[in-house]
Formats: structure tokens, sequence, C-alpha cells
């Protein structure tokens, strides 16, 4: 099983809405982290584009900035 993730819901939104502006997801995209640390994605994105989302989000969280 994964390790949960330990970035924090404002941290994740920040970086999903640079991902937005940079065009690397769509507009109605929307990503939180659960009680659990699990990530919950809702809107139409491809397969590629979420897992770009969590390898940004693996990426801050070993101390480097995106």
């Amino acid at each position: 099983m994964a390790e949960p993730f330990k970035i924090s819901n404002t941290r994740l939104f920040q970086i999903v809405d640079q991902l937005k502006r940079e065009g690397n997801l769509p507009r109605d995209f929307i990503a939180i982290i659960d009680n659990t640390g699990a990530m919950k994605v809702a809107g139409r994105a491809t397969q590629d584009q979420v897992e770009n989302l969590v390898y940004t989000v693996q990426i801050e969280e070993d101390g480097f900035k995106v």
C-alpha cells in the first residue's frame, strides 16, 4: 500500500491551480487529501494528467519547490 500524502489541502489547491494555468489540468478538475491521506480527484482528466499531479505532489513532499 502506498504512503499517505502529507501535503496540506491548501498547498494541493495551489499546485492544482498552477497546473491548470499551465494547461496541464482541465479547468473543472479538483483534488483534495482526505483524513486518511488519500488523494481524491474529480473532473475530466486523463490518467497522464492525474499521474503528473501525483508526481508533482510527491516532489513537493520530498522538499523540492515546484
